[in-house]
């Protein structure tokens, strides 16, 4: 189905152009996003590696002390992601990222302005 209602909105998979416009892949992903989003299921369960979920715990879990409803892996290592990005746009979301980036072994870690 999701590649029809790309297909649809003149999404072709190479992405290049809609409806005569060019965008580069990112916006044109984000136009397709906006246009197809109401075909999404409100959370897209997603299976990790059992060491993933280790490694990313303590994290998770302080994210969530600070208010940010990151979603926790079931017994089973699956973790029910939701398909927007409002979680990613909640207030405090950023400090929250900041204070707790320590807590997960991040490449991100490494970039100066993250410390």
């Amino acid at each position: 189905m999701g590649l029809g209602v790309l297909i649809r909105h003149g999404i072709a998979t190479t992405v290049t152009a809609i409806r005569g416009q060019k965008y580069d892949a990112h916006s044109a992903g984000r136009v397709a996003y906006e246009k197809c989003k109401r075909f999404l299921p409100a959370t897209w369960p997603i299976k990790l590696d059992p060491k993933e979920v280790a490694r990313s715990r303590g994290y998770v879990q302080r994210m969530r002390q600070h208010g940010i409803p990151e979603p926790v892996a079931d017994e089973h290592d699956v973790v029910n992601e939701p398909t927007d990005n409002a979680l990613f746009r909640s207030p405090g979301y950023e400090a929250a990222v900041q204070a707790c980036r320590h807590l997960v072994d991040d490449p991100a870690n490494n970039d100066p302005a993250n410390k």
